[in-house]
């Protein structure tokens, strides 16, 4: 297989795990493991200490669902997955509605085929958003952890009440669109939008995965079931020749059952991996999405006015700017490449001054790559200083830095090393789960 893009981008590219519930019960078809759950814990969710996200469909493990008997051999599994420190948690419902629209009766018309089959249930809107959250959060989250993320089920199709059901429970939500361009005919018109808005406000909004899961790449779970690598093809597609989704490695649970499942998602883990990528949590995926929404651009007095948000730090100039540092204020860096200028904010706000990208060198340090969130960037003279968090093997890359400069990370000398395009890189602990510590990294240059 070759490279997740053919060829690899300089700039750092967000990168996010989802995983739906659908099928935890299943039985592993080959030797080691009793459960398809249990293959997955093993052999990617310990395996990789990246950001994860992962649900579970509670009419499929709790015990008033549909295998009651089986419930605590599959509680169990579900535990250990949810206290593993680099899995965000999620709920894929309470008995999986296939059509959210349909199974409620205030919208449509409903039907047995419509869910999951619970002996003695109905669909209750609340049941399936809160009731599973809490059952959830109850029984399967350890100390410290909470539902996150609500991931729709079936066509990801929810009404506006379920939108507001679930951010009336405190959590994010996913899931729907249909974004999957692959070779050779895929084209920008596979792309889905980032969300779509059934009413008014973040409350009714419906975040879109931003690329689509094995069940599809697998044409519905019938064969190929190493087809899940397919996905590298897309992310090639929206990566090149301008950038436009982040990597979304999404799969559901059944993956774990079948050997050329398992190792097909390896595969994608192992290839994303070796990119410049940036690994976060759905949550924070889901936070720029919804921070996008309200963002704004105005020009005043010459300078361009940024507003974004508390997740939102990054904004792309055409090809042949960049920014003047000298002359602006909030901008932490940034880094050139084909596709044009990737700019990094330190806060949610910036008074940006451009210069052609074929200016005299600014003598001033900055961050021209990370893989952490940058935050309270101050300058003084040629030194800066600023905290930064990041989950997975985190580091800065500095440009106009040189080996005379000192760096330190919470107080203490640390060493640099050189990436072989002058640049210098500093690397600091990573903070596990999304409130994990944050780092004070100061660096000092000689005039």
């Amino acid at each position: 297989m070759p490279s997740v893009f053919g060829k690899t981008r300089e700039c750092l590219k967000f990168s996010f795990v989802q995983v739906d519930g659908d099928g935890f019960p299943s039985r592993a078809e080959f030797p080691g493991y009793d459960y398809g759950a249990e293959a997955l814990y093993d052999q990617i969710f310990k395996k990789y200490p990246i950001p994860m996200t992962v649900s579970v469909v509670e009419g499929e493990i709790g015990p008033t669902g549909k295998y009651p008997a089986l419930s605590p051999r599959l509680e169990s599994i579900a535990r250990k997955i949810f206290a593993l420190p680099n899995i965000e948690i999620g709920s894929h419902t309470y008995s999986h509605p296939l059509d959210w629209i349909l199974a409620d009766p205030k919208y449509g018309q409903q039907k047995e085929q419509l869910s999951m089959q619970i002996p003695g249930y109905t669909f209750d809107l609340k049941r399936e958003i809160e009731g599973s959250i809490e059952y959830i959060n109850g029984r399967l989250a350890p100390p410290g952890k909470k539902v996150r993320v609500l991931q729709w089920s079936g066509a990801a199709n929810p009404t506006a009440a379920a939108l507001e059901e679930a951010w009336k429970a405190g959590v994010y939500n996913i899931n729907g669109g249909d974004t999957l361009p692959v070779k050779p005919d895929g084209s920008w018109t596979d792309i889905s939008g980032a969300g779509i808005a059934k009413g008014k406000g973040d409350q009714n909004y419906q975040i879109y995965a931003a690329e689509m899961n094995e069940n599809i790449y697998t044409n519905d779970w019938t064969r190929p079931f190493y087809g899940m690598v397919r996905v590298l093809e897309t992310y090639e597609i929206t990566e090149f020749p301008l950038r436009i989704k982040p990597v979304d490695i999404y799969f559901h649970f059944y993956s774990g059952t079948k050997l050329a499942s398992l190792k097909a998602l390896q595969n994608v883990y192992d290839v994303t991996l070796k990119q410049p990528v940036f690994p976060v949590y759905t949550s924070d995926f889901i936070q720029k999405v919804l921070d996008a929404r309200h963002a704004s651009v105005a020009m005043q007095e010459g300078q361009w006015q940024i507003r974004t948000g508390r997740s939102l730090r990054e904004f792309r100039l055409p090809v042949g700017e960049i920014p003047d540092l000298t002359h602006s204020s909030g901008v932490v860096g940034y880094l050139s490449v084909p596709g044009g200028t990737y700019v990094h904010l330190g806060d949610d706000q910036a008074s940006v001054s451009l210069l052609p990208v074929n200016h005299p060198a600014d003598p001033l340090p900055y961050v021209s790559a990370a893989t952490a969130y940058i935050t309270h960037f101050k300058r003084q003279g040629r030194g800066i200083r600023f905290d930064a968090r990041g989950y997975y093997q985190p580091y800065v890359l500095l440009s106009h830095a040189d080996h005379a400069c000192g760096f330190k990370v919470d107080g203490r000398e640390v060493q640099s090393t050189e990436d072989g395009k002058g640049r210098l890189k500093v690397s600091f602990p990573p903070s596990v789960g999304e409130q994990g510590p944050v780092h004070d990294i100061e660096v000092h240059c000689h005039d």
